[in-house]
């Protein structure tokens, strides 16, 4: 049908992403969520289009699930948090704090002692470098 068409070719220029942007985790959410927005927004085939506001939105949730897709989101300059609720930006930031902790936790090993038989060390010492 005509109007479907015209439904298809609305949400084509979202979907024909440059494939810089195309293949990054970061545009998922943004990407759903702009589609669940153009699904409210038009008014002709409501039924086909509460049907696949529905499946979109069902699918954004899941996604909204990863951890890994919501900090890559945030940390994408072009998008930062203006994707996401409330309750997913509590999540984010106790995501950001939890990395932070353990980044620093890793700081607190005890440095790797030089070998005197190393012949990369010898070099930096000024010692003669080991003969082949």
């Amino acid at each position: 049908s005509h109007t479907a068409q015209r439904e298809f070719a609305n949400l084509q220029g979202l979907l024909d992403l440059p494939p810089s942007r195309g293949n990054l985790a970061s545009t998922v959410i943004p990407v759903l969520s702009i589609l669940i927005e153009r699904m409210n927004s038009e008014h002709s085939c409501a039924s086909v289009r509460a049907a696949i506001r529905k499946r979109l939105v069902d699918t954004l949730e899941v996604y909204k699930q990863n951890e890994f897709l919501v900090l890559a989101t945030c940390l994408d300059p072009r998008f930062k948090i203006n994707f996401l609720d409330a309750t997913s930006k509590e999540l984010l930031h106790a995501k950001v704090l939890e990395i932070l902790d353990e980044s620093t936790e890793d700081t607190n090993e005890k440095p790797v002692e030089e070998e005197e038989d190393d012949p990369f060390h010898r070099p930096v010492q000024g010692d003669e470098p080991a003969s082949v």
